[in-house]
């Protein structure tokens, strides 16, 4: 059987989870939950196969840093990565709920190529973005911020394959607004601008589209604002509802929208 007693916190946990998650479970002889919890959480670890590791720390007979750790009430689980804690839990947590924090919690092994990815797609790069992201979503298919920039990254080219990747996303999301207002771009880009009706406006929002392609958003919102200078109705109000999205997907104190929120909305209810 593992031996997962601490011997050495600056060696146990703080350096290897330089190398790998390092998951900490402070408990007690005394603590009936501890109990209760340890088996379930040394199975997991028993079946991590080397994508995390654990570390017992008994209250007891290491007081000094369950203080450093402001552990008043047990049992308390910490998860470290890179020598701090990521996220945490106290008392009792049943297997299957175990299993789905843990899921959640535990850092993407992709975590470099998504972050890279976030930066290109920041910087506009959406093709190299999205073969970045292609193989973290086919190996991680139940990362929601993957799915995201993923979808993010699509709207414009393949507004099917965005709405596609996001379906199964819905309330319970942390990225539920963004979510929302991709499906809404995703189902205006959708409509080829060869199809989009003439008459005023109509330059103003290709120009709108077209920026949103390379995640110009100063554009974007430029161009909305130019269309609905022109005619607010353009298209079944098709600019109102891209600047509306747009205003959504980034949130009201993004730069570009705080430039511009004051006119777009003054055009918007005029």
């Amino acid at each position: 059987m593992a031996d997962y007693e601490l011997k050495d916190f600056e060696k146990d946990v703080l350096e290897a989870s330089r190398h790998v998650p390092v998951l900490v479970d402070f408990w007690a002889p005394w603590c009936g939950p501890c109990k209760m919890l340890g088996p379930v959480i040394e199975q997991l670890a028993a079946e991590a196969d080397g994508k995390w590791k654990l570390v017992k720390v008994n209250t007891e007979e290491h007081p000094v840093i369950a203080s450093q750790y402001e552990i008043s009430s047990i049992p308390n689980v910490k998860l470290f990565h890179h020598g701090r804690v990521i996220n945490e839990f106290m008392g009792f947590m049943p297997e299957g709920q175990l299993k789905e924090w843990m899921v959640g919690a535990l850092p993407s092994p992709q975590a470099e190529a998504i972050e890279q990815a976030r930066e290109l797609l920041d910087a506009g790069k959406v093709v190299d973005a999205v073969k970045l992201l292609e193989p973290v979503n086919a190996a991680e298919p139940d990362n929601e911020r993957v799915k995201v920039m993923l979808a993010e990254a699509l709207l414009v080219d393949e507004p099917a394959r965005a709405t596609e990747l996001i379906a199964g996303l819905h309330e319970d999301s942390d990225y539920f607004t963004q979510i929302e207002a991709m499906r809404e771009l995703a189902a205006l880009c959708s409509t080829p601008i060869a199809a989009l009706p003439e008459g005023k406006g109509r330059a103003g929002y290709i120009a709108a589209r077209e920026a949103l392609k390379t995640r110009n958003y100063a554009g974007t919102m430029d161009g909305v604002i130019a269309s609905l200078e022109e005619s607010g109705s353009f298209a079944d109000g098709s600019a109102a509802r891209l600047g509306k999205a747009l205003v959504k997907l980034l949130g009201i104190r993004h730069p570009v929208i705080d430039e511009r929120y004051r006119q777009f909305s003054s055009l918007l209810y005029s």
